[in-house]
């Protein structure tokens, strides 16, 4: 209930505009109430990145799946190459 009723207060326009800003498809959420309870879908990739936006300091970034690749000799051939928000 109590999820419900913090949802009724900011208003389920603004917490849809939000969570967008998170990285969650604003279409594919709720206009209910119902979003209170984890009705929307997401993927996990969307999940990730909005996740990261509280670990990173309210900054949404996009989240990586690799971050170095080596060839059989130990030569390093891809870097990533992540945004950073914070330190």
């Amino acid at each position: 209930l109590v999820s419900i009723r913090l949802l009724q207060a900011i208003g389920i326009s603004d917490a849809r505009n939000l969570l967008d800003e998170f990285g969650l498809d604003k279409e594919k959420l709720p206009t209910t109430l119902s979003l209170a309870l984890g009705a929307g879908q997401a993927t996990p990739l969307q999940m990730a990145t909005a996740y990261s936006t509280f670990a990173n300091g309210g900054h949404r970034i996009q989240p990586y799946f690799i971050e170095q690749i080596y060839n059989y000799d130990n030569k390093l051939l891809f870097q990533a190459n992540p945004q950073q928000a914070c330190a």
